[in-house]
């Protein structure tokens, strides 16, 4: 029997560690990232330690920390490469920006790459639900307001982004606790993120801005919509 452990509860990711390992006796165990106050003793305790003399300056004031929270939450791999990034860049700030400067292009590239399959008006719609709900959305409220009901073309088109780790999809179940999610969540209700925080943030820069120029450019109409 295999454990694997990780953030998210896609099929698709199933799928592939199920190959990956030759096996499909799987235990999956989804558990989020570190919460805040974990991640901030991870990031501190045990990443800077390992970089002591090579850091920018202010590495333990809360406002470094506050920077790279918004970009990394509670990811150990974000957190460890923004923190290497740092020292080779020189600056926290720096290290943050061109991460989701890095992510932001990688998402403008697939989305425009994806729009002769999937309309952009879905994309919108989709990466529009998870920001303006603050990180995730159930994909129920997907399927009624972003593809009015077709369940069939909501599966097709979500699919298409996961394929891309572009998102991830997580199912609460009876018992199951997210690590970096407060809040509970109906038993057994699927719902929709960014691939990671650092996605996250970068789907923040994009949304609404990029796709409204997006839009214009093509003549089609910008969803109204609003999710909060």
């Amino acid at each position: 029997m295999g454990h694997v452990i990780m953030a998210s509860s896609a099929p698709f990711f199933w799928s592939w560690a199920s190959d990956a390992m030759n096996s499909r006796l799987l235990k999956l165990i989804a558990i989020g990232y570190f919460h805040e106050a974990d991640a901030q003793n991870f990031f501190r305790m045990h990443l800077l330690p390992k970089y002591d003399g090579s850091l920018p300056e202010g590495s333990l004031s809360d406002d470094v920390w506050n920077t790279v929270y918004e970009v990394t939450g509670g990811s150990p791999y974000l957190l460890k490469a923004v923190a290497s990034d740092a020292v080779e860049l020189g600056s926290w700030k720096d290290a943050t920006q061109a991460m989701v400067s890095s992510i932001s292009q990688d998402l403008r590239h697939t989305f425009l790459n994806l729009s002769p399959k999937c309309d952009m008006t879905y994309l919108e719609g989709i990466i529009g639900a998870i920001v303006d709900s603050g990180g995730h959305v159930a994909f129920d409220k997907v399927i009624d307001y972003v593809f009015a009901g077709d369940e069939l073309t909501a599966r097709e088109k979500i699919e298409m982004l996961a394929e891309k780790n572009v998102i991830h999809t997580r199912l609460w179940t009876q018992g199951l606790k997210y690590m970096d999610v407060a809040d509970r969540q109906e038993d057994d209700s699927l719902f929709i993120m960014a691939a990671d925080p650092a996605h996250y943030a970068a789907m923040k820069e994009l949304y609404p801005a990029w796709f409204a120029t997006v839009q214009l450019t093509t003549g089609k109409k910008k969803n109204e919509y609003r999710w909060d």
